[in-house]
């Protein structure tokens, strides 16, 4: 059992503790849950809970089957403990757990070579050998820094406040954020990505993978970079990239993405979700259509709550699977357009993602079919379930069609047909 008030249960990349005073009729999370429909009972999350806090309670997603509880370590991003994790949770627990923020989405979108991002990812968490890391881990004798010896070498001297790093920076007329000295890296380069844009991201991580990599030179080789080669090189490389990217765009023709029917004897579930971050709603649409195309029946629901968008996607599997069997259908395959919640269905091993409920539920209700199969289809090929997700924005609750979809939706299902007959 998981109590309300002493298990780190709220969703976040820090898995809180609830703050609000203790209730002495509410004990464990499953007091907070109707179990004859298996929800959140709202009207005492509300009356025992800021409005802020019972949102949080409310968005986390229920079973549709009930299941038992389960603790997974948050310090990793399978959910699964490790000494490493452990370890960085007692140096720092600030830094140890998997973050959520923009940061990170901002390198990885940066478009940059992997080696730059993943250098750069060290860089945030500090996972890099400064003369002052190796200092605490007793390997160097002094932190001062290698270049100028006027400063402990830390990551933010390094990039950002040694003079030879001064100067490259100059060089290249990056707006910087003032008061270096009293930020974090991680706060530096979150200043530096809002100041300057998006567009010059791929830029300000080039330019730390060149500061560190002469830096090395010179460490390791006694090599003494000049700022005007360092530059030059930042230069060329984005331009390479730049025509790299120009000529990818001119000779890139994709063969178009196009729905596959199913065997005679099977039918096939397709379905999507849309999800609005700040209203945590969640619209689901699937069909069903046989062997020939026609589509046997459609329906979409508006799901309140909602945690994040891989909680929709999840969700529409799970509606996917209880529609088809109350069509009365027993040989099926669901078919998503979300490579990471198809991936989760297939694996063998037991999920322990914040959402392992659904997965568990969608592979539960699988086992009432006499053929279940998850496969996965890009979003190009997986239109109509989209369209049916999207005809929910504008229905009140939820609705169903038997042998038909409505007009848009029906449009696309005969657009994917022509191309299994074509004329």
């Amino acid at each position: 059992m998981i109590s309300v008030w002493n298990d780190f249960w709220l969703p976040g990349p820090t898995c809180k503790l609830v703050s609000s005073p203790p209730v002495d009729d509410i004990i464990w999370v499953a007091d907070l849950i109707d179990s004859r429909n298996g929800r959140w009972d709202s009207d005492r999350v509300k009356s025992n809970f800021s409005e802020r806090k019972a949102r949080e309670i409310l968005s986390i997603p229920l079973p549709i089957d009930p299941q038992l509880d389960s603790m997974v370590w948050c310090g990793e991003h399978t959910y699964n403990y490790s000494t490493r994790s452990g370890y960085r949770m007692l140096l720092d627990p600030a830094q140890s757990l998997p973050s959520t923020n923009s940061l990170f989405r901002k390198v990885w979108l940066s478009k940059c070579p992997a080696k730059m991002n993943i250098q750069c990812w060290k860089f945030i968490r500090n996972f890099v050998p400064t003369k002052l890391n190796l200092c605490i881990k007793r390997v160097a004798a002094d932190p001062l820094c290698y270049k100028c010896s006027q400063a402990q070498e830390d990551i933010i001297h390094v990039l950002c406040d040694c003079h030879f790093a001064r100067q490259v920076w100059c060089a290249l007329s990056l707006h910087e954020p003032e008061n270096t000295n009293q930020l974090s890296f991680p706060d530096w380069l979150e200043a530096m990505f809002n100041t300057n844009g998006s567009h010059k991201a791929q830029e300000i991580i080039i330019t730390l993978y060149a500061i560190w990599h002469a830096r090395n030179k010179f460490v390791f080789e006694g090599f003494e970079t000049r700022v005007e080669e360092v530059i030059t090189y930042i230069r060329s490389y984005c331009l390479d990239l730049m025509t790299l990217k120009m000529r990818l765009l001119s000779v890139r023709n994709p063969l178009p993405v196009r729905w596959s029917p199913p065997s005679p004897e099977m039918v096939k579930v397709n379905v999507d979700a849309c999800f609005h971050e700040a209203s945590k709603l969640a619209c689901v649409g699937l069909l069903i259509r046989d062997s020939e195309g026609y589509v046997l029946g459609s329906k979409c629901a508006k799901i309140e709550f909602t945690s994040s968008s891989f909680a929709a996607e999840a969700l529409a599997v799970v509606h996917g699977l209880h529609f088809a069997f109350e069509m009365g259908f027993r040989r099926v395959t669901v078919e998503s357009d979300s490579l990471t919640t198809v991936k989760k269905l297939q694996a063998k091993e037991e999920d322990k993602s914040k959402v392992n409920w659904l997965v568990r539920n969608s592979q539960i209700l699988g086992e009432n079919f006499s053929v279940c199969n998850f496969s996965f289809i890009p979003r190009n090929g997986n239109k109509p379930a989209h369209a049916m997700a999207r005809v929910c924005l504008t229905s009140s609750s939820e609705r169903i069609w038997v042998e038909e979809a409505p007009d848009s939706v029906e449009r696309l299902a005969a657009e994917d047909r022509r191309w299994l007959d074509p004329p």
